[in-house]
């Protein structure tokens, strides 16, 4: 008796087939990585969808139209092509990657799943393969139908054709593809199409690739895109990042095209201001400015560019980087995606830039090529691996608002350069769509993520520059000084206005003199001219002097008059500037009123986190409770009504946390004395009941007590922002096990408070601008924090800044809030 077993279904492949591999641009991208894998260095894909199969020995010599793939490369033998091609889902090359080895051209196969094969049934109904192994002086002719996959045929009884055949001509394989199908894809728009997507799907960054694709379809050779450095060289920005496991870097060029404006107005501005001396003046300003350090920014040696800049961030302290378990000993450390290159050029489509570029004469053109090949791919050895078209997320970054300055999907391309080899971390699916979502995957969006932020906020950096210089340079032209506040020009514009309406009683005594000057000139030429002989030369020279002089005199008085018009006008305008200074004070004081709402905003914030967790938690042991009752069936009403109670309350809770009520006034405006050391330990009580799960704790130091006089609500924002902060980062640090505990620390030393922690202390990158609005390094930050302790401290006439003390990595640390401003008297 037949001892039974499992078999499958021949028709199994088709299902497989297109379920894996979506389109036939990515089928055959599929064969073409295998000759890639064979240590081809080309492969020549010809097409044609009329003609008939080239070889006279085909097995299936009727089918109409055909796809040929030949290369160079080492060949198959009888085992591989039994392994490779016969059996499915198993690959030899499997093997060799598992044991990181490579192929003579020291090549890591791309291919492993042994599943691209049964796209080849996407392409066509016949399939033969030709090849000569590097070992044989023979060649191999295998082919099947996949026709005989449908039907009641089990794997095991499709019938395969297979010969052995005298060695001639140069060694190469050839897949031949017959009884195409759906021919008509290849053709017209069709081919225009798939000929995009060959672009998109293999690098057309030759420098990066040691393989070459050829090819026809019906005649028409193949034009793959090619990003040359001609293309390239149109670019206003380029980033050239790389990650080697241990930091990420970020280097960034721009011309001063990218910082030119667009309307005619502000280009002529740019082109007198800037163009004139190549930026050099304008560079002198950048560098000064506090942001310049910031991002690194240095003058360009390339006379082509105009700045370089960058940074540099260590992979382990990355904020939101994902850690696994590295040892028996329980250690945490960041999952790396491999090393990887990354070049990234941002175009400007625009009128007058695409006029500026000298790639292409016809504009159209030039606009077309940078939209065909935009987007940020990814390349493993020179293959595309399938991902969103905006996987970055910059149109996202750009719709969002306050984006302005950011890269543009549309006009932004470039290539990210991984290798089968280093970043075998980084695991395609199975239909070859993209990546498997892993923590190495993410780590490496988290990368690209922390790429487009820091893009963004350099642009925004360099084009709001020109701004202010703009700026600067209208304020040296109207001698107003670079510390003017708002209200000391609009006295100074009062001032002038007063003293413009002063020189109304002069301008009206001058046109006085001047009716007096005519009447006495009038008679002295007229005794002149009495006392000349008629129809003389002086009589004639004394008549056109008198002609001469009342047209002055005429136009004297008409200038006279018009000015006198001009400063009656500015009685008025005198007004408008009262009230224009009425309203600078309005502003002021909206401005500190947002402050406050931005700060109080943040401890609301926290405060519905907090609350939010407590809610969870009670919710989370009532339905505990309530479980245990039903288990133990306990039925008191009581008890059950109360459990219902609590849950209702709580879901009720919930609903009305986002309903906040606001700080009434007269809170933020009083000021108390306060005792410092009572208030810090309240302050440090509190946070700890928050911070005991989190291995966090807070501090509090007396050197030498003290008492102020300051509103107790901003003195509390103030310093939750600081332990917020520390908080946060000390996070960072116990889960890359930089420290085992956190330590918040306030010192109290009059008329000081200084707050410190024993974390990894400031990032360097951001130490020369803390206090600047938007600036921040977390990852999802807005940089406001320290910005409104700044401001809050201000208005109570007090300060904040970081002492210039360094801690042992070398990173300053600490926080010091000088209280002097609102210090009670008496105190010592």
């Amino acid at each position: 008796m037949a001892k039974e077993h499992f078999d499958i279904d021949a028709s199994i492949v088709f299902q497989l087939g297109e379920d894996l591999i979506t389109d036939v641009v990515q089928a055959l991208v599929e064969l073409v990585k295998n000759s890639y894998d064979a240590d081809a260095t080309h492969a020549k894909v010809t097409v044609d969808t009329e003609g008939t199969v080239p070889d006279e020995g085909s097995y299936f010599p009727n089918g109409k139209g055909y796809i040929l793939i030949e290369d160079n490369g080492v060949g198959m033998d009888a085992k591989t092509l039994r392994q490779g091609w016969l059996t499915i889902s198993k690959s030899p090359k499997r093997a060799l990657k598992k044991a990181a080895g490579t192929t003579g051209r020291g090549r890591t196969p791309l291919g492993d799943k042994g599943l691209g094969r049964l796209g080849a049934q996407r392409l066509g109904f016949n399939i033969e393969i030709f090849t000569q192994p590097k070992s044989e002086k023979c060649i191999y002719h295998v082919g099947w139908s996949w026709n005989d996959f449908r039907g009641e045929a089990t794997l095991s009884t499709v019938p395969v054709k297979w010969k052995k055949l005298d060695a001639r001509g140069t060694r190469k394989t050839r897949i031949l593809i017959s009884d195409i199908r759906e021919p008509e894809q290849w053709k017209s728009e069709g081919f225009r199409k798939i000929e995009t997507q060959l672009s998109q799907m293999i690098s057309p960054y030759s420098q990066f690739r040691d393989f070459e694709i050829l090819g026809s379809f019906d005649g028409k050779e193949i034009e793959l895109a090619e990003v040359s450095n001609r293309v390239r060289a149109g670019a206003q920005l380029r980033y050239t990042l790389s990650f080697d496991e241990e930091h990420f870097c970020i280097d960034g060029r721009a011309r001063l095209d990218f910082i030119r404006p667009n309307s005619k107005k502000e280009a002529a501005a740019f082109e007198q201001l800037v163009g004139e001396d190549g930026g050099e003046s304008f560079y002198a300003f950048l560098a000064k400015q506090k942001k310049a350090d910031l991002f690194r920014v240095r003058l360009d040696k390339a006379k082509s560019w105009f700045v370089t800049f960058g940074c540099r961030r260590k992979f382990d302290e990355m904020p939101e980087i994902e850690r696994e378990i590295s040892n028996s000993g329980g250690q945490k450390r960041a999952v790396s995606p491999g090393p990887f290159s990354a070049e990234i050029d941002a175009f400007d489509l625009g009128a007058e830039s695409v006029r500026r570029q000298n790639t292409f004469d016809i504009a159209s053109e030039y606009r077309q090529l940078i939209k065909d090949l935009s987007g940020v791919r990814i390349y493993r050895d020179g293959f595309g691996v399938r991902a969103e078209q905006d996987w970055l997320g910059l149109g996202k970054q750009w719709t969002a608002g306050g984006s302005y300055y950011g890269l543009k999907p549309e006009n932004t391309l470039g290539f990210v350069a991984i290798t089968a080899k280093d970043n075998a971390a980084l695991v395609e699916t199975t239909d070859r769509e993209g990546f498997k979502d892993t923590q190495a995957y993410r780590n490496f969006v988290r990368l690209f993520q922390e790429f487009t932020k820091f893009a963004h906020d350099a642009q925004e950096f360099l084009r709001r520059s020109w701004n202010d210089y703009r700026k600067e340079h209208e304020r040296e032209l109207a001698g107003v000084a670079t510390d003017a506040t708002a209200e000391s020009l609009a006295e100074q514009v009062n001032t002038g206005l007063k003293n413009v309406a002063s020189y109304k009683k002069p301008l009206e005594h001058i046109r006085s003199k001047l009716d007096q000057a005519r009447s006495e000139s009038e008679k002295t030429l007229k005794s002149i001219r009495d006392s000349a002989p008629n129809n003389s030369q002086l009589a004639k020279k004394v008549e056109q002097a008198q002609s001469n002089l009342d047209l002055r005199i005429d136009q004297v008085q008409e200038m006279a008059a018009d000015l006198t018009s001009k400063v009656e006008s500015t009685s008025n305008l005198q007004d408008v500037n009262r009230v224009l200074q009425g309203q600078i004070g309005t502003i002021q004081d909206q401005l500190e009123l947002s402050v406050e709402a931005m700060s109080l905003g943040l401890t609301a914030e926290t405060l519905v986190h907090e609350i939010a967790n407590i809610v969870d938690r009670l919710a989370d042991r009532t339905k505990a409770i309530a479980s245990h009752l039903s288990r133990k069936k306990i039925t008191d009403v009581k008890l059950l009504s109360y459990v219902e109670h609590v849950r209702s309350t709580a879901n009720g809770l919930r609903r009305q946390l986002g309903h906040l009520t606001p700080s009434l006034k007269y809170a933020r405006t009083r000021r108390d004395e306060i005792y410092l050391p009572d208030f810090c330990g309240e302050l440090a009580d509190y946070h700890n009941t928050r911070l005991q799960d989190r291995n966090i704790q807070v501090r509090v130091q007396e050197q030498s007590p003290f008492t102020v006089r300051i509103n107790q609500g901003k003195l509390t924002q103030v310093l939750d922002n600081l332990i917020l902060n520390s908080d946060y980062w000390l996070r960072q640090d116990i889960e890359s096990e930089s420290i085992d505990e956190g330590v918040i620390t306030l010192r109290i030393s009059e008329p000081f408070v200084r707050v410190s922690d024993n974390g990894m202390g400031i990032d360097p990158s951001v130490e020369t601008s803390l206090f600047e609005p938007f600036v921040s390094h977390k990852k999802n930050g807005r940089g406001l924090g320290l910005y409104v302790a700044q401001q809050l401290l201000d208005a109570e006439g007090c300060s904040i800044s970081v002492k210039r003390r360094r801690n042992d990595v070398g990173r300053l640390y600490i926080f010091e809030i000088d209280l002097s401003g609102c210090l009670v008297d008496g105190n010592d």
